[in-house]
């Protein structure tokens, strides 16, 4: 029969110097949590530096240029920025962040459309199209 945790009223099994999973804060021995990491400086000097864009403002500028419409479906878009959680889902990078962390702020890597479409983007024409000239302009077209 597996041990008891020695917590108060508490039937887990033990995980670890006679307590379970929930009650590890109760040791008295000399295990310490493991510190936060640090934010790098570089990190910290591009966060605070004020001309470095940040993503919202660039979909403030993009939200005052662009008619309110899907650039997929050309629905109207249902959000405005009232509902700030899903205003932001409205704006769709062509180009993923994470692939391409430079063409995070760039307009041209940014579509309008409803959140619906943000979650299936690859299946429209326009997205493709847009996505294919975007490649063609970042590397270039190969001369034969």
């Amino acid at each position: 029969m597996p041990k008891k945790c020695i917590a108060f009223n508490c039937n887990y099994n033990v995980f670890s110097k006679d307590y379970c999973k929930i009650h590890q804060h109760l040791r008295t021995d000399d295990k310490k949590p493991k510190p936060i990491k640090a934010i790098s400086d570089k990190r910290k000097a591009y966060k605070s530096d004020p001309n470095n864009p940040k993503e919202i403002d660039i979909f403030n500028e993009i939200w005052n240029e662009r008619p309110h419409v899907s650039e997929l479906s050309g629905e109207p878009l249902p959000y405005d920025k009232s509902n700030m959680a899903m205003w932001v889902c409205q704006f769709l990078h062509v180009i993923p962040k994470g692939k391409s962390p430079k063409l995070r702020y760039d307009k041209r890597n940014i579509l309008l459309g409803t959140p619906e479409e943000h979650n299936h983007q690859d299946r429209y024409n326009n997205f493709k199209l847009r996505q294919f000239e975007l490649l063609r302009e970042i590397y270039g077209v190969k001369e034969e």
